[in-house]
C-alpha cells in the first residue's frame, strides 16, 4: 500500500510540476474501506505542500496543515460493518449490480449534491487545479472537473470493473480475465467463459 500510495504521489507531483496546486478529491461514497486509500494520497499530497479540499464522510479526528475536510457524513447510510460475506455471497448478479448503480451510485449522488456543503462548494468560485474521484458505480463526481473547469484524474481502490478498462485501453478478454462479479480463477472452463463473457457484456451495456 505504501509503495501504491507513494508512486501515485510521485505521479501526480510530476505533472503538476514544482509548484504548489490547489487539488479537490471528491470520495462521497459511504465505506471506509474504499476511502483508506484515497485519504492515504490526499494527505501525501498536503504533505508535499499541495492544498486540498477533500469531500468525504470521514473527516479527521485531529486537523492537519493544508488538508481541509469537506464533511457530508449523515447525508447517506454509513457501509462500514453493514455488509456480512454472506451477504454478498448470496447476492446474484443482477442484485449487485441494482445495489452498486442504485444505493452505491444514484442515491449517493443526489443524496451529496443536496448537501449545503457542496452547493457551497459549487458556489464557492474556487480554483482548482485538479479533481480527483473514485472511479466506481458512477461518474457524477466527474462534473466537478467541468465545473471547475479543470483536468481530472481518477482511481479505484477495488478490483477493475467491467466498465473501467475501455476507458484505459486495459485488456479484458472475457476468455481468461474474469470480471468483478464472478469468482473464477484465469483458467477457465468452457462454461464459465461464457457466463464471464455474458456477464461483462450485461455489465458494460448496464
Amino acid at each position: 500500500m505504501r509503495c501504491v500510495v507513494n508512486l501515485v504521489v510521485y505521479l501526480l507531483w510530476t505533472v503538476l510540476g514544482y509548484e504548489c496546486a490547489n487539488i479537490l478529491g471528491v470520495f462521497p461514497m459511504p465505506g471506509k474501506s474504499h476511502y483508506v486509500m484515497f485519504e492515504k494520497i490526499m494527505l501525501g499530497l498536503a504533505a508535499k505542500g499541495h492544498n486540498v479540499d477533500v469531500v468525504t464522510h470521514f473527516p479527521l479526528k485531529n486537523t492537519v496543515p493544508r488538508f481541509n475536510v469537506i464533511s457530508i457524513r449523515g447525508s447517506s447510510p454509513i457501509f462500514t460493518n453493514n455488509f456480512t460475506l454472506d451477504f454478498i455471497h448470496s447476492s446474484s448478479f443482477n442484485e449487485e449490480i441494482q445495489m452498486m448503480t442504485n444505493a452505491a451510485g444514484t442515491e449517493i449522488c443526489q443524496s451529496s449534491f443536496d448537501t449545503r456543503e457542496l452547493q457551497r462548494l459549487r458556489d464557492s468560485g474556487k480554483k482548482y487545479d485538479l479533481v480527483i474521484s473514485e472511479l466506481f458505480s458512477t461518474d457524477c463526481m466527474l462534473g466537478w472537473a467541468w465545473h471547475f473547469k479543470t483536468p481530472s484524474v481518477v482511481m479505484t481502490s477495488s478490483e477493475n470493473l467491467p466498465w473501467g478498462p475501455d476507458r484505459f485501453g486495459q485488456p479484458d478478454n472475457p476468455a481468461y480475465i474474469p470480471t468483478y462479479f464472478v469468482e473464477y480463477t484465469s483458467k477457465m472452463n468452457f462454461w464459465e467463459r461464457i457466463v464471464n463473457t455474458w456477464t461483462l457484456v450485461k455489465a458494460k451495456a448496464l
